[in-house]
């Protein structure tokens, strides 16, 4: 998130004032995204950075000079950065930039370190989580699973079921049932997932999980 590749993906012109123009980028596409930091760099032609200010109107802007972080803990569709310039103790405000506001997009959930395919149960019963999927090194928003409904199936026939589960961990009763009795073709079927960010954002997937045992 930290990546200051500022140049061209997004600025936005607003225009000019007493011979000075303002421009806003941030390291997205002419939005900003709830929840996770948005690095914005601020540019006053014929100022230097330490005369130059920011605030937003809903979200948090932390930085000075021409560089910036900006972060919102709520849904609002737009927020507006005012940009100013300081001299003499007195701020005066020449630009305002309105972004349109993102949410983050649903996370991808995995079962004992898979999204997809076939496992083997010794696999699964060491790591019985559902968790939020990190595909890489980037850092992402850490998303927590808060609840699920699970059921597996063999030749078409549900051998067992469990609705609403609260956390994210296979109930003991599920793990023993796979460690005892869990065949090959077997199919672990986890949906009604439900998710929460930063414990404000809660929502329910539509994705699911299918994991064929071998």
């Amino acid at each position: 998130m930290y990546k200051y590749l500022f140049s061209i993906l997004s600025i936005i012109l607003s225009g000019t004032l007493y011979a000075q123009t303002v421009v806003v980028s941030t390291s997205q596409t002419n939005y900003l995204v709830e929840y996770i930091d948005n690095p914005i760099k601020i540019v006053v032609e014929n100022n230097p950075c330490d005369l130059i200010v920011a605030k937003a109107t809903y979200g948090k802007l932390e930085g000075s000079g021409c560089d910036y972080v900006y972060t919102i803990d709520k849904h609002v569709l737009r927020d507006t950065i005012s940009v100013g310039i300081k001299k003499n103790n007195k701020i005066t405000w020449i630009s305002k930039n309105d972004f349109e506001m993102k949410s983050l997009d649903d996370p991808t959930v995995s079962l004992g370190g898979k999204i997809k395919g076939n496992i083997n149960k010794a696999q699964l019963m060491s790591a019985p989580y559902i968790l939020d999927y990190q595909s890489d090194f980037e850092i992402k928003p850490q998303w927590e699973v808060t609840g699920f409904s699970l059921k597996i199936i063999r030749n078409n026939f549900v051998v067992l079921e469990k609705m609403n589960v609260q956390g994210y961990t296979l109930p003991g009763e599920v793990v023993n049932f796979i460690g005892a009795s869990v065949m090959s073709g077997d199919k672990i079927v986890v949906d009604n997932i439900s998710v929460m960010l930063y414990k404000k954002d809660k929502r329910l997937l539509n994705s699911k999980v299918e994991l064929v045992f071998y």
